[in-house]
Order: C-alpha cells, then sequence, then structure tokens
C-alpha cells in the first residue's frame, strides 16, 4: 500500500474527511494517468446508456425522432447515435422507417 492511501483513510476515518478510497490507489507504482483514462472510458459508457434513457423519453413525448434530433439531445456523434438506435431495435423498443439519412424512429406500439 502506498503512504497516500493510508493517509486518506485515517483523515477519513478520524477527521470525517470524504477522500475518495478506490482499491487502485492502493498500488505501489499507481498511475494517475492511467486512472483517468479508465475513468473517462467508464463514464462514456455511462453516458451511452443515460443518452438510451433521454432518447426514450423524447419518443415518449414526441412520434418521431431522427439521428441530428437524437444528436442535439444528446451531445454524441452521429455514429454514437446510430449505435444506440441499432441497439434500441434489436431490444424490441424502437421501429425505424425510412432510408439512410431520412430514417426516422418511433416507439414500438
Amino acid at each position: 500500500m502506498n503512504t497516500e492511501y493510508l493517509e486518506k483513510f485515517f483523515r477519513n476515518l478520524l477527521l470525517g474527511e470524504s477522500n475518495e478510497l478506490k482499491n487502485r490507489y492502493c498500488h505501489i507504482k499507481y498511475n494517475e494517468k492511467v486512472a483517468i483514462k479508465s475513468q473517462k472510458s467508464s463514464d462514456n459508457v455511462a453516458t451511452k446508456e443515460k443518452s438510451s434513457d433521454i432518447i426514450l423519453n423524447y419518443l415518449k413525448e414526441n412520434d418521431s425522432i431522427n439521428n441530428s434530433t437524437a444528436r442535439e439531445i444528446t451531445g454524441l456523434t452521429a455514429p454514437a447515435v446510430r449505435k444506440i438506435f441499432k441497439k434500441l431495435e434489436a431490444e424490441g423498443l424502437i421501429v425505424g422507417t425510412g432510408e439512410n439519412k431520412n430514417r426516422t424512429y418511433s416507439l414500438k406500439k
């Protein structure tokens, strides 16, 4: 264990602070850059899950949605939105109509 982790642990315990304690901080050769990169990648997964909820909520209030509208409301790129649409279609939650650029999606009835 490195001393920084122990210091944070005891500060939380004795002083009532709320320092973040994660297992990766225990490693002797802990690299902050690697930890930040892995945190960003896990944040991206969470963002995509939330984005599918945003799209489904939009469809509950509106008849249909297209890629550009989905990009505006989620802040994702076109390929990321297409992946979400494909995933939601595979799950049977939405139905796509039209071809390529004119494709719209609506809730499955």
